[in-house]
Parts: structure tokens; sequence; C-alpha cells
């Protein structure tokens, strides 16, 4: 009896078995291309993340949001996160988040903590939070609320310096010193 004639005594088909292996290949290229998306994802969320510029940050997080086959919730907390990094870097006037960092220390940018993209605002919250108390006199002139919003401002940016341990900005605002960035030549003979 040859393998062909026992399979159809069994009732499966050499071209049922063909149907079921390609089906099986598919599902484990679909698997591996998803894999590979998600691994894409977060290679750019930590790209953003660990980058020291803000325009950097939004130009890695466009890169991103134009990734074919995003899912619709994560292209919406892209849109959200964009648009906020962007005012940060383009409004007039910095104080668009103060009433809100007033009322509740701290901004809400509307996405949520289960989004990969959470620990991004992280640094963004942390910043408005120290921006605010530095130029509210009624944070600044008072030591217990200068005190909690620093406090607050800090457990910011110490999660975003764990999330993103390459980011120089949020560990400057953690004590460590980030160094100049421009460095100019010394005239000959001019002391060290």
């Amino acid at each position: 009896m040859t393998l062909s004639s026992n399979n159809e005594q069994n009732g499966i088909s050499w071209q049922a078995a063909v149907v079921w292996l390609t089906a099986g290949l598919a599902v484990l290229l679909c698997t591996a291309q998803a894999h590979a998306n998600d691994d894409s994802i977060r290679a750019l969320i930590q790209q953003a993340g660990n980058t020291d510029s803000d325009e950097a940050r939004l130009d890695y997080l466009k890169q991103l949001r134009n990734q074919p086959g995003l899912d619709a919730s994560l292209k919406g907390d892209l849109d959200k996160l964009i648009t906020q990094i962007d005012s940060w870097l383009n409004e007039k006037q910095l104080d668009y988040f103060g009433r809100e960092v007033k009322r509740n220390k701290d901004f809400d940018f509307k996405i949520a903590e289960a989004s990969a993209l959470y620990p991004l605002t992280w640094l963004y919250r942390g910043r408005m939070v120290i921006w605010y108390a530095m130029e509210s006199g009624s944070v600044w002139s008072i030591p217990e609320r200068r005190r909690e919003s620093f406090a607050i401002a800090r457990g910011f940016f110490e999660k975003y310096a764990v999330a993103f341990p390459e980011n120089k900005i949020a560990r400057m605002y953690l004590g460590h010193p980030t160094g100049p960035y421009k460095y100019y030549e010394t005239e000959p003979g001019a002391p060290a």
C-alpha cells in the first residue's frame, strides 16, 4: 500500500495536507511579522525616550505614526503625544498647561497608563510641574508647596529615568550634571 492510498483510506488527501500545512505556515509568518512589528514599535519608543532632544523625540514619534499596521489605540495615543510635544516646542506662551497643573499638580495627556507611550509623558509632566512651581508665586514663595511640587516632579523624572536610562535630561533634573554641549576653542597661552 502506498502512502497516498493509505492517507486516502484515512480520509486525508494530500491536497488537504498541503492546505493544512500552508495555513500553519501562514499563521507562523503572521505571528513572526507581528512580533517583528512589535519589536520595531518598542525600538522606536525607546529611541524617542532615550534621546535628549525634544525635536528628535518628535521625529521618532512621527516615524512611528507613519508605520503601517498600527492599531487604532496606538495611533490615537501617538496623535495626542505628538500634539503635546509640538505644543511644548512651539507654543508662544508655555503656560497652556498652567491651569491644569495648578488644579491637579499634573497634566493629563489623555493617554492610558496601559499604553506603550505612557512612560514618555513622565518627562513632560515633570517639567510642567517644575515650570509651574517656578513661575507661580503662590507655589514658589511657600516652601511647603514648593517642596510638594518638586517631590511630584521628582517622581515623574525617576520613573522616566528607569524607563529610558540613556536620557540625560531626566537625570539632570535628578541632580546629575549633563556637561557642556558646545565646546569652544581656547586661545593659545590662555590659562586652563
